[in-house]
């Protein structure tokens, strides 16, 4: 299998993230948890250790990962996600949309 490369470039990620003013009220909130970094020459707002992934681009980053961990059921497809971004609703978006894959309703 060949793995395709990522759906998002940092270039992208970064300026979604500083178009979205409710991000960056939780930046300025909650400085403790929400930090900004430069990272491949480009600011981006990290969760803990984990970049943020503004909503426009939940759906395709839970397609790309779907589509790579085989259609393997919900809780695959969480865990392998949550190592590396971060969305408040992120657990309920990838069961959404795990319910409509006959695929993943076999191995839920």
């Amino acid at each position: 299998m060949e793995i395709e490369q990522f759906p998002l470039a940092f270039a992208i990620i970064g300026q979604a993230q500083a178009d979205d003013k409710k991000l960056q009220e939780m930046l300025n909130q909650f400085p403790m948890e929400y930090k900004q970094c430069i990272d491949h020459e480009q600011l981006i707002i990290y969760f803990k250790n984990k970049i943020v992934i503004p909503i426009e681009f939940q759906t395709r980053l839970i397609e790309w990962y779907h589509e790579q961990l085989l259609n393997r059921g919900v809780l695959p497809l969480i865990e392998s996600i949550k190592q590396d971004v971060h969305w408040k609703t992120m657990a309920k978006d990838i069961a959404n949309f795990t319910k409509t894959c006959k695929s993943c309703q076999v191995f839920k």
